[in-house]
């Protein structure tokens, strides 16, 4: 008896329990050949129910996959309404295809840590960022219309040519944020330091401490 319960249970938390390696790409490529060949339309639908609740170990894993379909660069991935909150899924990277900009709006990233990732060509219209670090992330040609970020952590983050018309940050940490072309800064950042040089002031991190001035980003983050 005690070994049926021990195989029984709640399945559910026993899969958040996993460690589960991502995939390599030749899995994914598999996996993807799978997609393309069966019932295409019916795994899409499976998928875009998945996206709607996140799941620890399962959220990451289609992440994973759809990331790396959007890498082929055969179509712009489609990651609308994608619950990532809490997830810890560093470094990641999308790219918009000649097509046109990866589909992430109405993202929710609550509590998520994004740290290093690089974002090209991305539409995040209508997303949550609420607590979320954004630290040492790019983003380049994307929309964050209408987004917002309560309490997000942007050290050393970079905003280059952004469409940000409603975008609205409240209470952000701010260290070495650069905010390139995008639109009136002060606007989009409540309480947060910013002036209109983007220097350090007021109630941004190490404010009111001798700090060396602001070197470049490094030739990884160079944008022009």
């Amino acid at each position: 008896m005690e070994g049926r319960q021990r195989r029984g249970g709640n399945k559910e938390g026993r899969y958040g329990q996993w460690e589960i390696p991502v995939p390599s790409k030749e899995t994914l490529d598999f996996l993807r050949e799978l997609v393309n060949q069966r019932e295409a339309e019916r795994c899409v639908e499976s998928m875009a129910e998945m996206r709607k609740t996140y799941r620890v170990q399962r959220s990451e894993l289609l992440l994973a996959y759809l990331l790396h379909v959007n890498e082929k660069g055969e179509e712009p991935g489609v990651f609308s309404a994608f619950d990532l909150s809490g997830a810890s899924v560093k470094g990641l990277k999308a790219v918009g295809t000649d097509e046109g900009k990866v589909d992430w709006r109405n993202g929710r990233f609550e509590g998520a840590n994004l740290t290093g990732s690089d974002f090209r060509g991305i539409d995040f219209s209508g997303s949550c960022f609420d607590n979320a670090i954004l630290d040492n992330c790019v983003f380049d040609h994307c929309v964050i219309d209408l987004v917002e970020g309560k309490s997000v952590s942007l050290v050393g983050t970079i905003f280059h040519d952004c469409d940000a018309r409603s975008a609205y940050f409240s209470q952000p940490a701010v260290y070495r944020c650069e905010w390139l072309r995008s639109g009136e800064k002060d606007r989009r950042f409540k309480d947060s330091g910013f002036n209109g040089s983007g220097r350090k002031i007021g109630r941004e991190i190490g404010a009111g401490k001798k700090s060396n001035p602001i070197p470049p980003p490094p030739p990884s983050l160079q944008l022009f």
